[in-house]
C-alpha cells in the first residue's frame, strides 16, 4: 500500500476457487487468481472516488471459457 495525502493505492491478488455460479459461467471448482489495483482517494474520512483495474481476460482464460493466446 501507498499512502499520499488524500490518496491510498493498494495492489491485490485473490486466490479462490470457482465453487458457484459467476456471470453466467457455472462452478467449475477451479482454483483462480485475479490480481490488480485500486486506488481511492478520501475526503472528510469517506472514499469519495475508486478507481481499480484488474484483468478478467485473464480470469476468463484461467476458467476455460476464453483460449490462451498462442505462443
Amino acid at each position: 500500500m501507498i499512502v499520499d495525502g488524500d490518496r491510498l493505492a493498494a495492489r491485490y491478488r485473490l486466490d479462490m476457487t470457482h465453487a458457484g455460479d459467476f456471470n453466467g459461467i457455472p462452478a467449475t471448482n477451479r482454483r483462480v487468481t485475479l490480481q490488480g489495483i485500486t486506488i481511492l482517494r478520501w475526503k472528510s474520512g469517506r472514499v469519495v472516488e475508486r478507481w481499480s483495474e484488474s484483468s478478467f481476460l485473464d480470469l476468463m482464460i484461467q476458467l476455460g471459457v476464453v483460449p490462451a493466446p498462442a505462443g
